[in-house]
């Protein structure tokens, strides 16, 4: 991955960080997600699709079937929003470490 690339993902991240600290669980959800977005898109194994968006990144780690079982679970957990929270369905109680853990995937993937 470009370091143009690791630096967009780290200050996605960063401020994420900075949204849990301040109780901002969907702000944080969102740079969470938008981080893996930048992943995703920046990996080799993505190239079919020139723009993505979250909801597509996701899904993408969901489908396919062939991404580690750690890293499906975290793009699930990432998918629920506040709906999925009152709705008692799945969602990411931590999307910092969940996004940390399908960026690293992809990371190590290129190293």
């Amino acid at each position: 991955m470009n370091p143009e690339i690791l630096e967009s993902i780290e200050r996605e991240m960063a401020t994420a960080r900075v949204a849990i600290a301040e109780s901002n669980e969907g702000k944080a959800r969102v740079c969470a997600r938008r981080a893996v977005v930048v992943a995703v898109q920046g990996s080799n194994k993505t190239d079919e699709v020139k723009q993505w968006n979250s909801t597509m990144a996701l899904e993408h780690l969901l489908i396919r079937g062939n991404y580690p079982d750690e890293v499906a679970s975290a793009a699930k957990r990432l998918q629920g929003g506040l709906r999925s929270k009152l709705e008692g369905k799945m969602y990411s109680q931590n999307p910092v470490e969940d996004a940390e853990i399908i960026i690293r995937y992809f990371v190590d993937l290129l190293y």
